[in-house]
């Protein structure tokens, strides 16, 4: 079976991608990403702030990062919220949690790359399960940088 999501997943169609359905989005849902990435890059192509993409994030929200620096920021943003320790969350629970990062993406607001969206979607067709650390600090995004490390080549994973 398969998952499709358009603007809406459902606490159900997450649990049964993390028992192993695959999940595949609409033209529309693709649509609205590729959308919202392009409002993103022209922001930043003029110069308009966007928090985190061309500016710190947190206490440095308001420092401006240069063009050249822009891709070295969003990795050190990753390695810094990895930061998870303990066991490591069961294959379920991740294949659930990539699947929630989709959905969530599906609804074209954060302005991610469709490439990263089609990276996470591989993960979940090819049985390719990032190492996440049961315990961290910062909620959610510990456990998505766990992730988002295995994309950016940093971290490890088993494959199914």
């Amino acid at each position: 079976m398969t998952v499709t999501i358009d603007d809406a997943a459902s606490w159900r169609d997450i649990a049964r991608v993390g028992d192993g359905e695959m999940l595949v989005l609409t033209d529309a849902a693709w649509d609205r990403i590729a959308h919202a990435n392009r409002i993103v890059a022209s922001l930043v192509e003029k110069g308009i702030r966007a928090y985190g993409v061309n500016t710190g994030v947190g206490a440095l929200a308001s420092q401006v990062v240069a063009p050249a620096l822009q891709e070295k920021l969003s990795r050190n943003i990753i390695l810094s919220h990895a930061c998870g320790v303990g066991e490591l969350v069961p294959e379920r629970s991740i294949r659930a949690v990539i699947a929630a990062q989709v959905a969530n993406f599906a609804h074209g607001h954060s302005g991610v790359r469709p490439q990263i969206v089609r990276n996470l979607l591989t993960f979940l067709e090819r049985g390719c399960v990032p190492d996440v650390p049961s315990r961290g600090s910062a909620g959610y995004l510990t456990h998505n940088a766990h992730i988002a490390l295995v994309l950016i080549g940093e971290g490890r994973a088993t494959v199914a």
